[in-house]
């Protein structure tokens, strides 16, 4: 089973996530968080496989705790699920280590990405 935690500031984008996934037999969100810092928190207090994140984010965006998270052990995979999809962003992952998805994307890149990252 691949734990995953999922932030997102927006609650219905949030909540969507959430439902999705969970229709895969393999994948279990067994945390959310609004913004970075609650985000640290949450993995700090149960470690996950996976970290599912905005790039934009109150308070720390999706890349700054990327960066923090990068250097936990074990780290997670994370993920980075933006709006806008800019090679600034796309870049910055690659060089975190981070695998970057588009929102409005079809489905299958962003089970890729979670399932690719929790193997690998």
């Amino acid at each position: 089973m691949i734990r995953i935690l999922i932030v997102e500031d927006e609650p219905r984008v949030r909540r969507c996530l959430r439902q999705r996934l969970e229709l895969e037999a393999d994948l279990d969100v067994v945390a959310e968080a609004v913004d970075g810092p609650s985000a640290l928190a949450a993995f700090t207090t149960d470690p996950v496989d996976v970290v599912l994140m905005d790039a934009r984010l109150p308070g720390m965006d999706g890349l700054e705790v990327a960066a923090v998270l990068r250097c936990s052990d074990p780290a997670p995979r994370v993920v980075i699920h933006a709006l806008h999809d800019s090679a600034a962003v796309r870049a910055r992952a690659a060089e975190l280590g981070a695998a970057f998805v588009a929102k409005g994307e079809p489905d299958e890149p962003l089970l890729v990405a979670i399932r690719t990252g929790a193997i690998g």
